[in-house]
């Protein structure tokens, strides 16, 4: 099984990425952006872990799976599609994400 990243997921990360820089360089504090690279590279590692048994929650869109990161600070918004786990979106779980219905 292997896992995909969808641009979707990965503008969301960059995004974080962003924002983490502004808020570094507005309080002159290289750490803040330092640690985004790390939280990063951990709800990266969490994805691609994604490639096992991948049924987690049921998502609120159709087929897809809601995977909250070990640290509960983002949720990672999935779907398979046969031998392939789609990773769609990633929110931090403290924002409404959820489409209104």
């Amino acid at each position: 099984m292997t896992v995909a990243w969808k641009q979707t997921a990965l503008d969301d990360r960059a995004g974080f990425l962003a924002r983490a820089l502004e808020r570094a360089t507005e309080a002159s504090d290289p750490q803040v952006y330092a640690a985004a690279l790390d939280r990063d590279d951990r709800i990266e590692a969490e994805g691609d872990a994604l490639d096992g048994v991948a049924t987690y929650l049921q998502g609120p869109l159709p087929d897809s799976r809601l995977y909250p990161t070990g640290d509960g600070l983002f949720v990672i918004l999935y779907r398979r599609d046969g031998n392939t786990v789609e990773i769609e979106r990633v929110f931090p779980s403290r924002s409404n994400w959820k489409p209104t219905r």
